[in-house]
């Protein structure tokens, strides 16, 4: 009976230890731009006490920077990016910079989606291209070419002009039918799954009215210090007293043996 205590303890406590880690991870990422914060929800059932590993995401507060290649959404959707072998991510940050021949790119140097004459792929998802990394369901597309010294305007459509008005191209921004179903990459960037369904083509400002694209703006991180801070302790504090606990039941158990060692 003991054991299956100690068990049970140690099993919260692990669930209290990811649940931690989560909050350290939000409170640390708090200035990364466009980081959707992870949470941890726990369920009662009939099996007991189960975790499950969320991520928030809710829009981040845009912040203006007035730099003319940092776009922000403020809404729904994601930027599309090319990977090198030709497939399709997808990322909040739109910290954009140019390559050596005036390309358009993600803060991790892959190309941005230009959708100007290209519509949605009507194709089907396939599990396993998506696990050998040979998805290719997004918006058909070349790269976007800004012209050496030429200004960045970024229309409301998601157009991109020079300042002198020469059309450059059009942003791609996409959602998808189950967010929670996107894989995630690392550094901001996500692959589309079975669970997230196939990217939809985002009309800004006509999807709810709520999705617009913002110029010389990133979006935050959408963080709740307080909240993660006041979890931390709460969480901190609980994990003690299982430890308590833990320790109590350690002590009955030896009780209990030398018990019944010294009636032998």
């Amino acid at each position: 009976m003991f054991n299956q205590y100690s068990r049970n303890s140690m099993s919260t406590i692990n669930r209290q230890v990811r649940s931690l880690g989560n909050s350290s991870s939000n409170i640390n990422n708090y200035f990364t731009t466009s980081y959707k914060s992870k949470q941890t929800r726990f369920y009662d059932t009939m099996h007991g006490i189960v975790s499950q590993e969320t991520k928030n995401f809710s829009t981040g507060v845009p912040r203006k920077t007035d730099r003319e290649l940092d776009f922000a959404i403020d809404g729904v959707g994601f930027f599309e990016v090319i990977l090198p072998d030709g497939t399709y991510a997808y990322t909040r940050d739109g910290s954009f910079m140019l390559g050596p021949d005036g390309q358009l790119q993600s803060p991790q140097g892959y190309p941005i989606s230009n959708t100007s004459t290209n519509n949605l792929e009507d194709t089907k998802i396939s599990y396993e291209d998506i696990m050998a990394g040979k998805l290719d369901v997004g918006l058909k597309s070349e790269s976007i070419i800004v012209p050496t010294g030429a200004g960045v305007v970024l229309q409301e459509s998601g157009a991109l002009e020079s300042a002198e008005g020469e059309y450059l191209g059009k942003v791609a921004l996409v959602a998808f039918p189950n967010v929670d179903g996107l894989q995630e990459l690392g550094n901001g960037l996500y692959l589309p799954t079975e669970r997230s369904g196939r990217p939809e083509e985002v009309k800004t400002g006509e999807m709810n009215g709520q999705t617009h694209l913002l110029q010389g703006y990133i979006e935050s991180s959408n963080t709740n210090l307080v909240q993660d801070m006041n979890r931390i302790v709460e969480m901190n504090s609980s994990v003690k007293a299982q430890m308590k606990v833990i320790k109590l039941l350690d002590q009955m158990q030896e009780g209990l043996n030398s018990t019944i060692t010294r009636n032998l």
